[in-house]
């Protein structure tokens, strides 16, 4: 029987585990930490992990794939926390950090695909062969390069793979619409001419609508999207543009830039 993780949080941003600990980073220690063999370095809020867990209630995930590795505290927190059967660690950056890489060689149920692009069709179904071979991931986390373009390439290609019941995650969507200066005035040059990616979310939650046999409810928060996995099948790359009814007229665009 599944009983929820408890979280032993030593302040707002420091999780403690048997034998490491997780530190949470939104700000500038994200870039200028480095992870260590005792302490990981994730990017994450309080908020973003307490949601996870509630969002999953009494679903024990069994196999996990993270979609964006960076310095390796998220793989480490979701191995830890969760205990899954596996746990597929994958991203664009050739090499994990030492220290997520000596991690895994200490814990065989972590799987690191690296070099993998999160569009790339072909690389993600051999990354999700190797790891669960004929299994179904139960919970898929989107960290990955929150842009709108590659994040939906992304779902297209894995949510199918999703079991039904399993949870897909697509966290810090909402970066067009943050207050603040940082947000507002262009001053993040990485998202600078880029589509936000809340027309993908517009196009989540009416999927629900138009097929809801196919995704059965939608959640979202200031950083996170949870879409649950209906029972219907559904191929991997499917188009979900076909699958959006809107009485035959096209869907609005927000925004200006490239996806």
């Amino acid at each position: 029987m599944f009983s929820r993780p408890v979280l032993c949080w030593m302040n707002d941003q420091l999780l403690q585990f048997p034998t490491v600990q997780v530190e949470l980073r939104v700000d500038h220690g994200l870039h200028s930490l480095e992870s260590t063999p005792q302490r990981f370095i994730a990017g994450k809020t309080r908020g973003m992990v307490e949601n996870l867990v509630e969002q999953l209630g009494e679903r024990w995930p069994r196999h996990i794939l993270e979609l964006g590795v960076h310095k390796g505290g998220s793989a480490v927190l979701y191995r830890e926390l969760f205990q899954p059967q596996r746990l597929l660690a994958l991203d664009l950056q050739p090499e994990p950090v030492p220290a997520l890489a000596a991690y895994a060689a200490a814990h065989p149920s972590l799987k690191l695909a690296m070099g993998v692009d999160q569009s790339d069709p072909v690389g993600l179904a051999q990354a999700c062969a190797a790891a669960f071979g004929g299994a179904a991931p139960d919970l898929i986390i989107d960290d990955a390069s929150h842009l709108l373009g590659p994040t939906q390439a992304s779902f297209t290609q894995l949510f199918p793979r999703l079991a039904p019941g399993g949870l897909y995650v697509i966290e810090d969507w909402a970066w067009a619409h943050w207050p603040g200066d940082a947000w507002q005035k262009s001053y993040e040059p990485y998202f600078e001419g880029r589509l936000p990616m809340s027309n993908l979310v517009l196009k989540l939650m009416l999927l629900t609508a138009s097929a809801s046999d196919l995704a059965a409810c939608v959640t979202v928060n200031m950083n996170q999207v949870f879409i649950e996995r209906g029972p219907a099948p559904l191929e991997p790359g499917f188009d979900l543009n076909a699958l959006l009814l809107n009485r035959g007229e096209g869907l609005p665009q927000i925004g200006k830039g490239r996806p």
